[in-house]
């Protein structure tokens, strides 16, 4: 598990997992959280530390990032999508059960 902090004190925090997979060379990383204090939200923390995390994993040979994101967590959902993740795949319609992102791309 690594830990990404934002503020000191910390005030938002990433926790990313690494795992191998059959599918990709390098390991599948996983955003285990990522979270910002409700009154500091809007200010880039979260983007900065979901950079930091794509970058982590690149770094470590990863290709792609997967995020569980709540059903009903609107807010979280239109964030991921900015930053490029889907919860479809291509060609298909039938939302998934998570977000992703091949990281094999240029950044967004």
């Amino acid at each position: 598990m690594i830990a990404l902090l934002a503020g000191d004190p910390a005030v938002a925090v990433a926790l990313l997992t690494l795992r191998p997979n059959v599918w990709y060379q390098g390991p599948v990383a996983l955003l285990d959280e990522l979270y910002v204090a409700p009154g500091l939200r809007g200010r880039g923390l979260g983007s900065t530390l979901l950079t930091a995390a794509e970058a982590i994993t690149r770094q470590r040979g990863g290709e792609l990032l997967e995020i569980n994101v709540d059903s009903d967590d609107i807010d979280a959902r239109r964030f991921y999508e900015r930053h490029g993740y889907t919860n479809t795949e291509p060609g298909q319609n039938q939302p998934l059960l998570y977000y992703y992102r091949e990281l094999t791309d240029a950044p967004f």
